[in-house]
């Protein structure tokens, strides 16, 4: 009997409960800043803003056109130390930080752009939102867009779902290879709303519609989501501890016979927040042909050796 005519049997067989709120570890105090950037703050305390900015943005296009492999640690370490020093120093907000933003929201290095977005959000606090908002667009190198939704769901949740949904489901990936939608989702999306810095009336309200982009995600209708986006979505769910998703999680397993890689994270994701049900109904019912799908099989057998046999829930009957 194919696996897909079992769906109906499969999820009749599983008794939904409310989903359990997702807890992140818990955050230590905050950090002083590093020796390195309390040198470098004494070092530039007599400096005047002019003398600081060509000196960034001398050492940046230094990165951007390539050093010596020996010379760039020490040149990313400067330039890190630099970012984080103008950020805390107390005329930071007198930075022209939108024409910085604007002239590393396209260029290499991407993690420098991303440097500065974090450093803006220290030096504006909440006046960092319109650039926020007007460098949230797809033109805007990845690594920044995620700084920048990042901050964007701790000043503005709210406006941050919206921005999510947008990102996920109508802008379409620059390249087959675009790692955006997949960092979005593993990296930014998966802890929101983040119960240390929400309040709890904001996590109640907005967890259920974080959750439904994630069912949404696995449900991936017409493949508008990178592969390996679509198996952060897979993976998410399972981190979130969303038991709401198994539906998705059986029809992406079922779904996907010629690919091994989103069928493991399925059944992966399915044993993490549904083992019961998983181990009793859907473990059961996969064959495979070790002469035919070698990777799928050997991997249902590790899976079986792992947990052990479940006996299906009819034959016990």
């Amino acid at each position: 009997m194919r696996l897909t005519a079992l769906l109906p049997l499969l999820l009749g067989g599983l008794l939904l409960g409310p989903t359990e709120p997702h807890t992140p570890p818990e955050e230590g105090p905050a950090l002083p800043p590093s020796r390195g950037v309390v040198r470098t703050l004494r070092e530039i305390r007599s400096e005047e803003p002019g003398p600081l900015l060509v000196r960034l943005r001398t050492r940046a296009e230094q990165m951007r056109t390539g050093v010596a492999p020996a010379e760039e640690p020490r040149l990313r370490r400067e330039l890190t130390w630099l970012v984080q020093a103008l950020a805390l120093r107390r005329d930071a907000a007198a930075f022209p930080w939108e024409a910085l933003l604007q002239e590393w929201s396209t260029r290499r290095p991407y993690w420098f752009g991303a440097s500065l977005a974090e450093a803006a959000r220290t030096a504006l606090g909440r006046g960092v939102l319109p650039l926020v908002r007007e460098l949230d667009q797809r033109a805007t190198q990845w690594q920044m867009r995620l700084v920048l939704h990042e901050i964007l769901w701790e000043l503005d949740p709210e406006e941050a779902l919206l921005r999510a949904t947008r990102l996920l489901f109508q802008e379409k990936p620059r390249s087959p290879n675009d790692l955006l939608h997949a960092e979005f989702l593993g990296r930014v999306l998966v802890g929101q709303p983040d119960p240390r810095r929400h309040p709890l009336e904001t996590v109640q309200r907005l967890r259920p519609l974080v959750d439904e982009l994630f069912r949404r995600a696995v449900r991936n209708t017409g493949n508008r989501l990178p592969e390996y986006a679509w198996r952060q979505a897979i993976r998410g769910v399972a981190l979130r501890g969303d038991r709401g998703a198994v539906p998705e999680l059986v029809a992406a397993l079922m779904a996907e016979a010629r690919n091994v890689l989103a069928r493991k994270q399925a059944l992966l994701s399915l044993l993490e927040v549904a083992p019961d049900f998983t181990l009793r109904e859907v473990l059961p019912r996969l064959q495979a042909d070790p002469a035919v799908e070698p990777v799928w099989a050997g991997f249902l057998e590790e899976i079986r050796r792992r947990y052990g046999p479940a006996e299906p829930a009819a034959s016990r009957a």
